[in-house]
């Protein structure tokens, strides 16, 4: 028997010792030694499927005996990684192999920032979504927001019906306390990200995902165009004329709309609720319709894109029709006014011609399907420059951005776009920066607010499905290796759910989606790409959105590496192109599909032959193979055209590869093509033109479009000098490019990763604002214009694959003109873009021969040809050889031909820009027709043989800062090759 004395102690052990076997058998409890245990494994693991930059830490390791159960907690990095099933069944395979018994017997939940590794498995790898992640039995069905009813064809597999939200970073704000202006993002590389993105989204991503059937918002400006040009009821003389035409129904008051001039808008203006707004009732005949008609005054001829607005009214019909009027082509898009009042809505991009009121003017009817009314307000025309103003205690007065409105922040464009302060202005107006931030994602609540995936929101009920911001900083590594991709969501916010009841988690597959295709593409393309983390935080533009939302940032703009493909056009193209399949793919998934069908590429070897007999022009081209899409197969085609300069046309839905049509002489026409499937439509061919001269035996002559190059400006990288020398080359941007902010000054990478003067790849911002042009692949309407401006011919041009593929014969033409541009093989573009290819020099050799006059344009046409072989061809067809390169930098005019012609060099917006032209060596008997006239050396080779005469120009034409002085040059040629042949 325990004596009594000892039975108070006693009790006390066996009461503590049962207390610690019952924690240990019903609750985990922490295990030091098996966290000692895998620390190591996971220290050391990597996935070579993405580029890991952080530690991966074992944070506790939980065991349970009477559960039979082992947690590994790991810190939310572990999870950042893309996981496969076999992935995650070898990582539980390994890790248990680690564990002693008996907890290698027990069951293992591995958790990274406190989520089942397993519940990170995405749609990427399975290839479907689960169902608390998809939209499920929830989706608009209703008529979208805008279409387009002219194009012949829409997309039924694609992105049809799809309202999405995206937009490009950042901005320039005002930096409040400072009283400035400035760019959210350094100067780096020759540009900023505020800049940079741009030039992503807007020329390529928004027209794939729109060419795909998406109806696409933005609350940043999305058109490049400066000139803007608004006509309002309230002032219906004022940027044009405003006109109703009353039938069936009268126009009457429709409350608050737009109005006012807004030279400066101030944080308290509301431009949508300043005036007054116009309505008419609805009627489904055609007789007697009452009509609402803006005519704009055009002053300078170009794209511009299209927007009108229109009060928020409980009666409105889904059905608006709106005749957009360019150029004298007509365009029908249909506005659904259930969704969108009181905003600036985009209807689509036309080309409208200067001074010509009646082929510009955009018409609303009262025609309907339904009953209601339609409304009618202001319409807009062009991107415009920014017009908000700000102050504070620095600056008392009031000042602008002086900048286009599409390099302003979302903050200001959403105001101008009719949007509420709560909005745009959450931070009261003292912190713009936060206020930009905000912005972009509460702009998404509000446009979708009230719409079938946001039923419970107040907004404007635009169904809007998907958020995506387009950024570029990717983040920064000491060591010059390359950055890559990496996206970002949050899962945290409003309980994990968004709107519809779908899991936040859905967010987790859009960014493995994005990701796993950009890495896949570039991958095939540049061979390599580093795929990164996926980060779960809590940023306002991941954060805010109640619909599937995530950030991309697409690359480094601090990395040399990455922006040595970044500032490439054709990696942009494929970027934006990887962009839009993912987004395709997660909208099909969301939607519980898989039959999704990836739009074309754009057609190539393209041709366009007139025919005087048969008074025809035949067009030819060849569909562009996808490797990496099987579904992106062309189907059909569309050709576009355009008479006399004026507007495109709707187009034409052909089944083949050629299309015939009636030409009248004397009239100039322009084609390009679209490549047709059941998911849309390809970006653009290169624009082609034709001519058939008026009466008999007009001389036939053919344009060669030699110029194909895209390219970044010269990027350097030695032992001291790193970065891109924009005065050694500018590079060739596509079209034009808002991208440059000035060129670089510091080159040294000892200074890597600073900012600021004297940090590696600080640059300059004397191009801020500006416009730059590069390759528009639409010279040939330029020289056919010069052309004939001197002489009455029949005009054919091709693409140069055409000519090399043996589609396009040159020995029927009299003359052929070959524009190189700045064609060159640099040595560090993507594509190699040789001025005279072999194939090339064998035709032009064998055409020559045959007699035929020959022409060639083109800033590398000496110094891109210095072999051997090379050197022989140019001095044995071409008649010169090279000489060395003349720098633009020191170069004013260039004179001969009884001409005095001022040339540009440095990047603009109205031409073509070159740092360096080919001084071309006359082999006699050919002579100098023109000269550098600053240093006297050869800047055009003439030769006139018994039968075939050839001129080289060592410049492109296209750079000549005059028309008229353009003109006159390609006048003097075009007689020296034609009229006075012996």
């Amino acid at each position: 028997m325990i004596p009594t004395q000892h039975s108070t102690p006693l009790r006390r052990i066996l009461t503590l010792t049962l207390l610690g076997f019952f924690l240990h058998t019903v609750a985990q409890v922490p295990n030091k030694e098996l966290r000692r245990l895998l620390t190591p494994y996971f220290a050391s693991y990597s996935n070579p499927a993405y580029v890991n930059t952080l530690k991966y830490q074992v944070e506790s390791v939980l065991t349970s005996a009477s559960k039979r159960t082992v947690e590994v907690n790991l810190s939310d990095v572990f999870g950042m990684q893309p996981f496969t099933r076999n992935l995650i069944e070898r990582i539980h395979a390994e890790v248990n192999a680690l564990l002693p018994a008996p907890y290698n017997q027990y069951t293992l939940t591995i958790l990274s920032g406190g989520k089942d590794i397993r519940l990170l498995l995405t749609a990427a790898t399975t290839g479907h979504l689960e169902a608390g992640r998809m939209y499920g039995n929830t989706q608009y069905r209703g008529i979208p927001w805008v279409q387009n009813l002219s194009l012949p064809t829409q997309p039924t597999r694609g992105l049809q019906g799809r309202h999405l939200a995206l937009w490009p970073s950042h901005g320039i704000r005002f930096v409040n306390g400072e009283g400035k202006w400035d760019y959210q993002r350094p100067h780096l590389f020759c540009t900023t990200e505020d800049l940079l993105t741009q030039s992503i989204v807007v020329p390529f991503l928004y027209p794939m995902l729109e060419r795909a059937g998406a109806i696409v918002f933005t609350p940043r400006e999305r058109d490049w165009q400066t000139q803007e040009v608004i006509v309002d009821n309230d002032a219906p003389s004022l940027g044009g004329t405003y006109t109703e035409q009353q039938g069936r129904h009268a126009w009457e008051a429709a409350g608050r709309g737009y109005g006012g001039t807004y030279a400066t808008l101030t944080p308290s203006d509301d431009p949508h609720h300043a005036a007054t707004a116009r309505q008419c009732e609805t009627t489904g005949s055609k007789e007697r319709l009452s009509r609402a008609v803006w005519t704009p005054n055009i002053t300078q001829s170009g794209e511009y894109a299209v927007y009108v607005t229109y009060p928020v009214l409980s009666h409105a019909v889904p059905d608006a029709t709106y005749l957009i009027t360019h150029g004298g082509i007509s365009t029908i898009v249909r506005v659904n006014q259930q969704m969108g009042g009181g905003t600036w809505v985009y209807l689509g991009t036309f080309f409208f011609t200067a001074h010509n009121a009646g082929q510009n003017h955009i018409t609303l009817t009262n025609h309907s399907k339904h009953s209601g009314v339609v409304a009618a307000d202001a319409i807009r025309l062009g991107g415009g420059r920014g017009n908000s103003v700000r102050s504070d205690a620095v600056a008392t007065s009031p000042i602008s951005s002086g900048m286009p409105r599409h390099i302003e922040a979302a903050r200001y464009s959403a105001q101008w776009m009719g949007l509420p302060p709560k909005v745009f202005s959450q931070k009261e107006g003292k912190n713009d920066y936060a206020d930009d931030i905000l912005c972009r994602p509460s702009a998404v609540n509000y446009m979708a607010g009230g719409s079938v995936y946001m039923p419970q929101d107040t907004g404007l009920c635009v169904p809007l499905e998907l958020s995506l911001g387009l950024h570029s900083d990717a983040g920064f590594f000491p060591t010059p290796v390359p950055i890559g991709s990496l996206a970002i969501h949050t899962s945290a916010h409003d309980d994990g759910i968004l709107a519809t009841g779908v899991s936040r988690m859905t967010c987790r597959d859009l960014c493995e989606i994005l990701l796993q295709q950009v890495t896949s593409d570039i991958t095939y393309h540049y061979g390599g790409w580093a795929r990164r983390q996926i980060f779960n935080r809590n940023y306002g533009e991941t954060r805010l959105p109640r619909i599937p939302s995530a950030i991309l940032e697409m690359f480094s703009h601090q990395n040399y590496l990455d922006m040595s493909r970044a500032l490439s056009p054709t990696f942009k193209f494929h970027l934006a192109r990887a962009i839009y399949k993912g987004i395709l793919r997660y909208c099909a998934l969301l939607h519980g599909t898989t039959s999704a069908v990836v739009a074309p590429l754009p057609i190539q070897c393209f041709s366009a032959e007139a025919d005087a007999a048969a008074r025809s022009i035949l067009l030819r081209w060849q569909p562009t193979a996808d490797a990496l899409e099987p579904t992106a197969t062309a189907q059909s085609f569309i050709v576009y055209q355009r008479t006399e300069g004026g507007g495109w046309d709707n187009g034409r839905h052909v089944y083949t590869p050629y299309y015939q049509t009636h030409a009248q002489p004397g009239l100039f026409y322009e084609f390009k093509v679209e490549a047709v499937n059941a998911g849309g439509r390809s970006m653009p061919s290169e624009v082609l033109c034709a001519r058939i001269g008026v009466g008999a035996s007009t001389p036939s002559i053919l344009i060669v479009n030699g110029f194909q190059r895209l390219a970044s400006p010269q990027p350097i990288c030695t032992a001291d000098s790193v970065g891109f020398d924009m005065l050694q080359d500018p590079g060739v941007p596509y079209l034009h490019t808002p991208e440059f902010a000035g060129r670089q000054l510091d080159f040294n990478p000892a200074t890597i990763g600073q900012e600021g003067p004297g940090a590696m790849g600080y640059s300059g911002g004397e191009l801020e604002g500006t416009l730059v042009r590069g390759n528009t692949f639409s010279y040939p309407s330029l020289h056919a214009a010069d052309f004939l401006a001197a002489a009455n011919l029949t005009v054919s041009s091709a693409s140069r694959m055409a000519i090399e593929e043996g589609h396009v014969a040159l020995s029927p033409y009299r003359m052929v003109d070959l524009i190189l541009g700045a064609q060159r093989a640099d040595g560090y573009s993507p594509t190699t873009y040789k001025t005279f290819p072999p194939r090339l020099q064998h035709l032009l050799s064998r055409y020559t021969l045959g007699g035929g006059s020959l022409m060639v344009s083109g800033a590398y046409i000496g110094t891109d040809m210095q072999s051997a072989t090379e050197r022989a061809f140019t001095a044995e067809v071409l008649h010169y050889t090279s000489a060395g390169a003349q720098r633009v930098d020191s170069l004013q005019h260039i004179s001969g031909m009884n001409l005095h012609i001022s040339y540009l060099g440095r990047p603009n917006a109205h031409h073509l820009s070159t740092t360096r032209l080919s001084i071309l060596r006359p082999c006699l008997p050919a002579f100098a027709t023109m000269l550098y006239t600053d240093t006297g050396w050869s800047a055009a080779v003439a030769h006139k043989g018994m039968k075939s005469s050839t001129i080289a120009f060592g410049f492109p034409l296209e750079q000549i800062m005059e028309d008229a002085e353009r003109r006159n040059i390609m006048g003097a040629a075009l007689r020296f090759l034609i009229e006075n042949e012996k």
